[in-house]
């Protein structure tokens, strides 16, 4: 299945089907990953629609910039350069890896910019091996992870391997 995450953005999601009666019908359960539905109208409710609210929702949030990964970056530098005490965050697409975004920060103005990426699941979104049911949520947990880490998390992920 393809679904339309944002603009020249297209998630491939593999839908396994089990239990069908022939080769010609569609499966009885239908699996994506961990999650199970028992026909396709449930899988696009609950699953594509449920992650297009959460594309929705990131791409409406005060923190989201449509920019690309370099645009970001660049303007987390000038915006820690005009403000060296302080640093900041935000979130962009990361059209490599659908259903992925860019969380990108610099604690302030002598540190280098540092991404994680931010995956949408149907219920919320997940960062570094954590749920979020919703963007307020995933703002705080970021916090706490870089309270946690130090210095806005001197930690670095790795990037996804699949775009899953």
């Amino acid at each position: 299945m393809t679904w339309k995450v944002h603009d020249n953005v297209y998630q491939h999601i593999d839908v396994l089907e089990l239990n069908k009666e022939n080769e010609y019908s569609v499966g009885r359960t239908l699996r994506v990953g961990k999650f199970t539905y028992s026909d396709l109208d449930e899988l696009i409710v609950l699953h594509v629609k449920a992650m297009a609210k959460k594309v929705d929702e990131m791409c409406g949030d005060e923190k989201y910039q449509n920019l690309s990964k370099e645009a970001l970056e660049a303007w987390l530098t000038t915006y820690t350069e005009a403000n060296p005490r302080h640093g900041s965050y935000n979130f962009a697409i990361d059209p490599s890896h659908p259903g992925y975004f860019y969380l990108m920060f610099k604690a302030n103005h002598n540190t280098p910019c540092v991404t994680w990426p931010a995956k949408v699941i149907p219920s919320g979104f997940e960062l570094q091996g954590n749920k979020y049911p919703n963007m307020q949520a995933l703002r705080n947990g970021f916090k706490t992870l870089c309270a946690n880490h130090g210095a806005m998390g001197v930690r670095r992920a790795a990037p996804p391997t699949n775009g899953r």
